[in-house]
């Protein structure tokens, strides 16, 4: 395991007991991440409270937008695509006056080289409104002017006032450090999925102090239980419902990493920053908790889950490597794993696909479909571990997308016209756990039945000697 590092200087250190009920289940921070929608703006956006040193109330507005979900124009040697972000602001209180104009504000993303119509790079933007303490409606829409498509994003926030009397804690901000010749830089991070790419992670949130006294801030960081393992074969028998490839997450099976206990002295508000270095790739929780004066617990908690270097994308050769779990032999793909030269692996994965496929060409439009689904199996069906490793990352990656879905309550049919109309063939997926505050996941599992053997077989064969170009797609 790698050396886990908490770098920053604390006061004192001392253990203690949290308590995360239901109460608090909506002060947890999970990021966002919108449902994939291609052919739109691909945006995630953090909504939250914060307060600059002057104490000033603000709503905070950080996003970011995919290169490759825009629509480029050419002109002048260069591409261009142009937006427009939209914050609408909708005071909940009964007694609200008016709401607050809104805030509209441009932007463009432009490049001379033709890679940013693939990249999975972003376009970040971040914007504080000034707001009096209340209740909100807070909708940000990110709108591609050129397709006139429109990503929307709503969330409802407390501002808290620093004249009532109370302390409290602002919303958890979170920040990627990366570290390149001498050079610092610093990226707001607002999706649940994060890229081990970071040097460290930073986590900023303003406590106020209004005890009188000295306000305790108690911290810990916490790493769930979660599965990690790739998908098994559709005819293989069902997972246990005991096992954690069942479960997906456990909650209630939690590693402490760190505890810290810190103590604010002066009154007023206070910038509070933690710095973690060298996570593991896992699902984690922050939790920060005080007590008020009249002893009323104070919580805030963001949670986070760290995934491959360039995720969603493939750019390193093992992340190229590792979906081949699905075409490979077992032994066979353990040792294309074990190499641990980048240039030898390389050429092990060109030898597997031109061994049944001996046309280059061919071979090429293989492998851009077989990775171009992985990236769209990573968008669409990711949760606490990359989507290409989930049972509907497995099924879409081999099969492709289905005719059509037919949603039930307990989980969906993807229907397929294997039979070449004969007779549909249809891969259920089912799920346990409906998507709650308490299990914010599409947690779906194939109902594997031994008749989908053939198949799959089928299939995984056409993927390796070059036929799966002729099959439905």
């Amino acid at each position: 395991m790698k050396k886990f590092q908490l770098l920053l200087i604390l006061l004192c250190v001392a253990p203690f007991a949290f308590t995360c009920n239901n109460a608090y289940l909506d002060e947890i921070g999970r990021g966002n991440d919108n449902d994939y929608k291609p052919g739109y703006p691909e945006a995630r956006v953090f909504i939250g409270s914060t307060f600059d040193q002057s104490s000033d109330k603000n709503l905070l507005i950080a996003g970011e937008i995919v290169h490759s979900s825009l629509i480029y124009k050419f002109r002048d040697n260069r591409f261009s695509a142009h937006l427009e972000v939209s914050i609408d602001v909708i005071d909940l209180s009964e007694n609200k006056a008016e709401n607050v104009p809104p805030v509209t504000f441009p932007l463009e993303v432009t490049d001379v080289r033709t890679d940013i119509l693939v990249s999975e790079g972003v376009k970040r933007f971040k914007k504080l409104v000034p707001i009096d303490p209340g209740e909100y409606s807070i909708s940000v829409s990110v709108t591609d002017l050129t397709s006139e498509k429109t990503t929307k994003t709503t969330k409802e926030v407390t501002i808290p006032s620093p004249d009532d009397g109370k302390s409290f804690l602002t919303d958890i901000q979170m920040i990627g450090v990366l570290k390149h010749d001498n050079e610092t830089t610093y990226e707001d991070l607002v999706s649940y999925h994060i890229s081990d790419k970071y040097d460290s992670l930073r986590f900023n949130f303003q406590a106020n102090n209004k005890s009188g006294d000295d306000l305790i801030l108690r911290t810990r960081l916490l790493k769930f239980d979660s599965d990690t393992s790739v998908s098994r074969s559709i005819g293989d028998r069902r997972y246990n419902s005991s096992s954690i490839e069942h479960l997906g997450i456990t909650y209630y099976d939690e590693e402490l990493l760190e505890s810290r206990r810190r103590v604010l002295v002066n009154p007023g508000n206070v910038s509070v920053f933690f710095n973690f270095a060298n996570l593991e790739r896992g699902n984690y929780r922050l939790e920060v908790e005080s007590t008020d004066t009249d002893g009323k617990l104070i919580y805030k908690a963001r949670d986070f889950s760290i995934k491959s270097t360039n995720f969603p994308a493939l750019i390193d050769i093992d992340e190229y490597a590792a979906p081949l779990v699905y075409l490979m032999r077992k032994k066979e793909h353990e040792e294309l794993m074990s190499i641990r030269d980048p240039k030898l692996m390389k050429k092990e994965m060109d030898r597997y696909w031109l061994k049944g496929i001996e046309n280059k060409a061919k071979a090429s439009q293989i492998i851009e479909l077989f990775y171009t689904r992985v990236e769209q199996a990573n968008k669409q069906f990711s949760n606490f571990k990359e989507g290409w490793k989930t049972d509907m990352g497995r099924a879409f990656i081999l099969f492709g997308p289905p005719l059509y879905v037919d949603y039930q309550i307990d989980g969906m049919r993807w229907i397929y016209p294997f039979d070449s109309g004969n007779r549909d063939v249809s891969i259920v997926f089912r799920k346990d756990k409906q998507e709650t505050k308490h299990f914010p996941f599409d947690h779906y599992l194939i109902e594997r039945d031994q008749s989908l053997s053939n198949l799959e077989y089928k299939y995984i064969q056409a993927w390796n000697d070059g036929s799966i170009l002729f099959l439905n797609q």
